[in-house]
């Protein structure tokens, strides 16, 4: 029975010194648990009934090398210059310093939330989200604001700040369960809100300031500093015959853009889908107006999710338009169902591009040609079937953004069809006139949930014009 007591009190010291190894460096274990048999009679153990079975005595040991220092406990040491925190012994802090939740507030800092300690400079903001000065205001959970700024909240509750003196930013939330499959695009604007340098309280959002209408040597300085004018995007294709475009973030109209911008290859169709998005978001506004950009569902800390369905806000994605859930352009929207029709004009054309446009059935509510860049060449001022209209694009050196028609329709079946003309701005040069055949893409019709899009999208001719038809049936 010896040898039982004698390898059951050496299993004992074993975990207990495990234990202390575990606890690291802070502190160590001072006592250990000696087992000694019942009066010293092993015999006794087993053949009486009313005995307990062991006793445990304790044996004070010293403090090893490098942690002199004793806890009350009696328990653990530390080392000089610290001492054990009252709640969990295990932990030693500076001396000066506070014992937190978890951890120890440097000498003069203050414990904030249950990971984080704030500057004899700062407050704690409620639940411990985050410091702010103390001449600053605490925004929300892990927001706060300057001196002077405004706390502001958007549609989802979300705070953030606005600078002194000026109103409460226009958000605009994009939201990745409504883009699914746009992994580039999304990850691309992630690397441009940390490339920009911006101290939000959140990696996943940023503040744009808007060029302003008709700056379009701007835009174009920008997307060249960015690396996207006559980038090689363009000339890529994938199956199908899917065209690329250089897509960079922050966008080329806003004057966060340019060199610091991130940029990436992203298919048209997408790139068109999100430029209507920020396009949209600055229409009609002046230059210096700034917007909030708020990313959803996508960890801008993370890289390489994996691409999901083709569902969410992008209703149907042909060669004939784009059909976009009109809830996610918020209050821009004038529409349940944003139809976008691309219309594309050559890298390298100046001059006019005309587009004369008829709604052969049905009605638009309303819509307007605009390009990526927010710029705008007037409203679609037709409603009703049997009416036409003409638009035009004036195309100077700097060139334009990706330029579309965006009308905005409620549950109709609406028909459009179009011609396209360009006339280069060299008197050398030919003037598209008259109308060609009808485009021909392969099988033009694609169905959705409630109905099908007839139609197709045809290329810009030059010396010819283009006649196209483009349906929706919601």
């Amino acid at each position: 029975m010896k040898s039982f007591h004698t390898l059951f009190g050496t299993s004992v010291w074993v975990l207990l010194h495990l234990y202390t190894l575990v606890l690291g460096s802070d502190s160590l274990l001072l006592r250990e648990l000696v087992i000694h048999p019942l009066g010293g009679n092993t015999s006794s153990i087993f053949s009486t009934a009313s005995s307990s079975f062991l006793t445990l005595d304790e044996r004070q040991l010293k403090c090893p090398a490098g942690y002199p220092v004793p806890c009350p406990g009696g328990v653990f040491c530390t080392q000089l210059g610290r001492f054990c925190c009252p709640s969990n012994q295990a932990v030693s802090c500076p001396t000066g310093g506070t014992c937190c939740t978890a951890g120890c507030a440097d000498p003069g800092n203050t414990c904030c939330g249950t990971k984080g300690q704030c500057l004899p400079t700062e407050q704690c903001c409620s639940g411990g989200g985050g410091c702010a000065t103390k001449t600053g205001t605490c925004c929300g959970a892990g927001h706060y604001c300057t001196a002077g700024a405004r706390c502001c909240k958007d549609a989802d509750g979300d705070s953030f700040c606005s600078p002194a003196g000026a109103a409460c930013f226009d958000t605009m939330t994009l939201d990745f369960a409504d883009y699914p499959g746009m992994d580039e695009i999304f990850e691309n604007m992630c690397r441009g809100m940390l490339r920009s340098g911006q101290k939000m309280g959140s990696l996943n959002e940023i503040i744009l300031t808007y060029i302003g209408p008709r700056r379009r040597s701007e835009a174009d300085k920008n997307r060249r500093d960015a690396g996207c004018k006559d980038s090689v995007c363009a000339r890529l294709f994938s199956g199908g015959g899917v065209k690329f475009q250089c897509d960079e973030f922050p966008f080329a109209t806003s004057m966060e853009g340019g060199a610091k911008a991130a940029m990436q290859c992203v298919s048209g169709h997408d790139n068109r889908v999100m430029g209507s998005r920020w396009g949209t978001a600055v229409r009609g506004k002046t230059r210096g107006t700034r917007i909030r950009v708020k990313i959803k569902g996508f960890d801008c800390g993370s890289v390489g999710l994996e691409k999901r369905a083709a569902q969410g806000a992008v209703l149907k994605n042909e060669t004939t338009a784009i059909y976009v859930d009109g809830k996610v352009y918020g209050e821009y929207s004038e529409g349940k169902v944003a139809m976008i029709v691309p219309l594309d004009i050559p890298d390298d054309f100046v001059g006019t591009f005309t587009v004369s446009y008829t709604i052969a059935s049905g009605e638009i509510k309303s819509g307007y040609i605009m390009d990526g860049w927010g710029e705008d060449y007037g409203r679609i001022t037709i409603r009703n079937s049997g009416k036409s209209a003409t638009g035009v694009v004036e195309v100077g050196p700097e060139g334009v953004g990706n330029v579309m028609m965006l009308a905005w329709a409620d549950d109709t079946d609406v028909s459009v069809k179009y011609t396209t003309s360009l006339a280069t701005a060299t008197p050398t040069s030919r003037t598209a006139t008259g109308v060609g055949p009808a485009a021909t893409f392969g099988d033009p019709t694609a169905t959705s949930g409630t109905g099908r899009a007839m139609g197709g999208i045809g290329g810009i001719l030059v010396g010819a014009a283009c006649i196209v038809s483009v349906s929706l049936f919601l």
